[in-house]
């Protein structure tokens, strides 16, 4: 199966300590600022224990004044967000014994390596590589015909019914897309998509850079895609769109990431996490709520009213296993968390040439595709493969890396992203009536309410929940 390499950056432990400096009394509730810079000494404490140990907060939490924090509902957030702090250890240190220490002391809640995430995508065997077979013509044809997931549901998600009956097209309302790289000069997107943070992620390899720049842009045009009659249509055509690296040009932080561009939003726009990351090196992709700080900024970004659509992840797991139990992926975070099923086309070109085309059976539409996670945590799904974009280029398109397209998007990567257009929408159209932007609980009870329910398997039941595929329609007509 195809998946990117771990990719580089410093390894770091993470390391979340106890509220309050052991032997001080508790802060008032209205001065979570002064808690938070109450935590300092224990940055001292964790250089001391670790010499040589860069020891810094993984947070940014200056900007949060108290006003802002308590109009959002956040106050508890700032604390939560202050006591994490990121450890980069000394070269050559054991980090497993590191982390055994660390989890032992009285004044340290957890302590873990953090992940090194990757995109949410995958592509099978048989299906061409993001590099091979690029088409290149004069001028980009139009391949909106080709994007069924437009469609009226129970095989699409009825995008084309909010565009036409309801006028939903994503205005007012601003989709943030945290991954790594990205086209931002694309033939297919606007030209207003901002790169509000972080650094564009550059890889060992000009194969590898293009992967994470391909994978950005093809989630770019699921959202954002121009209606001017060439390649793709985005879900939300008038949303606004941008941008935010979870790589810090050192390391990676896509819970900073969260934050941080959270505070760049307002109440009803959407962070959309199309992320991944293995659960120990060489172990299963988890989705990225699996770790707590990641839980952490997440809440931080729903009790400010931003919705926070993220990928469940490609590690093919049961996130109710006894094993994952004490692990924290079944608390609730506020995110909609999406699951990859079996989409409506119900087929995935895999020709290897271009004027061949042969047609594998993914399987009962509405059903589980095999890598995805499941189990409750997972709220929704929508298709995880044959999702026609922009980028990697075994579609038509026209020349040069600016007018590259595919008939193959898919993993957790695709679904996600269809489900944050679709949340764009469900906004825009509050904001279209004058009404105020739902809640991030509120949209994701409508979503499950609404949506079209999950098929049986083979085996005749839903145990691999990923629960139902979002419709429009139905949500629209409901508000």
């Amino acid at each position: 199966m195809w998946t990117l390499p771990r990719p580089t950056g410093s390894d770091y432990v993470v390391v979340e300590v106890a509220e309050q400096p052991p032997g001080q009394g508790v802060a008032p509730p209205s001065a979570p600022v002064a808690l938070a810079a109450g935590l300092d000494p224990l940055v001292s404490r964790l250089a001391d224990l670790l010499p040589g140990a860069v020891v810094e907060g993984l947070f940014s939490v200056a900007g949060l004044s108290p006003a802002s924090a308590a109009a959002a509902h956040a106050a508890a957030s700032i604390v939560e967000l202050a006591r994490v702090k990121r450890v980069e250890l000394v070269p050559g240190q054991d980090v497993a014994s590191v982390v055994r220490g660390l989890n032992r002391r009285n004044w340290v809640l957890r302590a873990y390596l953090a992940p090194r995430p990757v995109p949410a995508a995958r592509r099978g065997s048989g299906v061409r590589t993001a590099t091979a077979g690029r088409q290149a013509q004069g001028a980009s044809p139009r391949l909106e015909p080709a994007q069924a997931h437009l469609a009226s549901p129970p095989f699409g998600l009825g995008v084309v019914e909010a565009w036409r009956d309801f006028g939903a097209t994503g205005q007012g309302v601003t989709v943030c897309d945290i991954e790594g790289r990205w086209t931002l000069d694309h033939e297919d997107l606007p030209t207003t998509v901002t790169h509000i943070g972080g650094q564009l992620y550059d890889g060992r390899t000009p194969a590898e850079t293009r992967e994470w720049e391909d994978h950005g842009t093809a989630v770019l045009g699921l959202l954002l895609g121009l209606p001017d009659g060439k390649g793709v249509c985005g879900i939300a055509p008038q949303a606004r769109g941008a941008v935010y690296s979870a790589y810090t040009g050192t390391y990676w932080n896509a819970a900073g990431a969260i934050v941080e561009a959270s505070q760049k939003l307002s109440p009803g726009d959407v962070i959309l996490l199309e992320l991944n990351a293995e659960e120990h090196e060489g172990g299963p992709l988890m989705p990225m709520t699996y770790w707590s700080y990641v839980r952490l900024a997440v809440r931080a970004a729903t009790d400010r009213g931003i919705c926070v659509v993220a990928a469940a992840g490609n590690g093919g797991q049961d996130l109710d296993a006894t094993a994952y139990a004490k692990s924290g992926v079944t608390e609730d975070c506020g995110a909609i968390l999406v699951g990859a099923g079996v989409p409506g086309l119900n087929f995935r070109n895999s020709g290897q040439g271009t004027s061949v085309a042969s047609y594998d059976s993914l399987g009962r539409p509405l059903t589980r595709m095999e890598f995805s996670n499941y189990g409750s945590p997972v709220h929704v799904q929508a298709w995880g493969g044959s999702v026609t974009t922009a980028g990697y280029g075994d579609a038509p398109g026209g020349k040069g890396p600016r007018a590259t397209y595919t008939y193959e998007f898919s993993g957790t990567s695709s679904a996600s992203a269809l489900v944050a257009g679709v949340v764009a929408l469900i906004q825009s159209y509050q904001k279209r009536r004058k009404q105020p932007p739902l809640k991030p609980g509120e949209v994701r009870e409508l979503l499950v309410k609404t949506g079209i329910p999950q098929e049986p398997g083979t085996a005749g039941t839903v145990a691999d929940r990923i629960g139902p595929m979002p419709s429009l329609p139905a949500a629209l007509r409901e508000l």
